[in-house]
């Protein structure tokens, strides 16, 4: 009896150590999912305690190999430690400032970006365009910077220097700003003179040319009998200007002065007597080669009862 009382105890025993290992490794199984899964529990088991994931648990686990049932403490915080010091070196903030940003920074009147440059409103050194810099920018018709004013090609407004301006440029003789081309200065911007075709207010007429045997003079004076010039056109034979006189080889009407012309032609090469033009001729006081009718030439003259020569 007592035999078997204590076969049925072992058995007994058997079964509980069998049960009992079947505890633990059920146990380790679930250790093994917690650890594994999505949980963010910390587990330990004999091994040193190891920490996985970035959460943390309240809750104290008892973890089956431990003596007397220890307990670990729940880890609180961030599980990641720093040690030491930390120094950031990392500089923020944008690019220095500079001409071509597109931002008007200090120093600089402008700053168009891109569009920065020569003939344009702001340059490259981001000053504004201005007349008198030396580069042509926008409503300027020239530059020449300090070469500009008003006696040369580009003037100080930064235009262009032209006839009727009012300025007197290169190549100009005057510019008085009008379109009257009567006045002393003509409407080329060139000062009046005789032959320039245009009449002046000192000139009688103007045809452009230096001929003189035309009604227009290289003076500039109506051509007239006595001017010293013959005009063929005007019907003068001759002109000695002031030396024109009826009883000099050219008459005061420019004509020759020859016999028969009623002119007395007595001075230097003339060698009339007479000369009574129409009346001029044989059995006259002055005959056809304007010399007295005289006794004994032959003519009959008044006051001659005869005459044979």
């Amino acid at each position: 009896m007592r035999m078997m009382e204590l076969g049925l105890r072992r058995s007994v025993l058997s079964t509980t150590l069998l049960l009992a290992a079947c505890g633990e490794t059920d146990t380790a199984a679930s250790a093994s999912e917690t650890s594994s899964g999505t949980s963010d529990v910390q587990t330990s088991t004999g091994a040193p305690l190891t920490t996985t994931g970035v959460g943390v648990t309240d809750t104290p686990t008892t973890t089956q190999g431990m003596s007397g049932g220890e307990t670990v403490e729940p880890t609180t915080g961030d599980p990641t430690t720093t040690t030491g010091d930390t120094t950031d070196t990392t500089t923020t903030g944008g690019p220095d400032p500079a001409c071509g940003d597109g931002h008007v920074d200090p120093g600089e009147a402008c700053d168009d970006g891109p569009d920065n440059g020569a003939g344009k409103p702001c340059n490259l050194q981001c000053q504004a365009n201005t007349c008198g810099d030396g580069d042509q920018g926008p409503g300027e018709e020239c530059d020449d910077g300090a070469d500009n004013m008003d006696s040369n090609s580009c003037k100080a407004d930064c235009t262009n220097n032209v006839c009727g301006d009012g300025a007197v440029g290169p190549g100009e003789g005057c510019d008085d700003g009008d379109d009257d081309d009567a006045d002393d200065c003509t409407n080329a911007c060139a000062l009046a003179s005789c032959g320039d075709g245009i009449v002046a207010p000192t000139e009688q007429c103007d045809d452009g040319n230096l001929d003189n045997t035309d009604a227009c003079t290289d003076t500039c004076t109506d051509a007239t009998c006595s001017d010293g010039h013959v005009q063929p056109s005007a019907g003068e034979e001759c002109d000695d200007g002031s030396d024109n006189a009826d009883n000099a080889a050219c008459t005061t009407a420019c004509k020759q002065n020859v016999c028969g012309d009623g002119a007395l032609y007595n001075t230097g090469d003339g060698a009339e007597e007479c000369d009574d033009g129409v009346d001029n001729g044989a059995g006259k006081a002055c005959n056809a080669q304007c010399q007295f009718n005289t006794c004994g030439d032959g003519d009959q003259g008044p006051g001659e009862a005869c005459d044979d020569g």
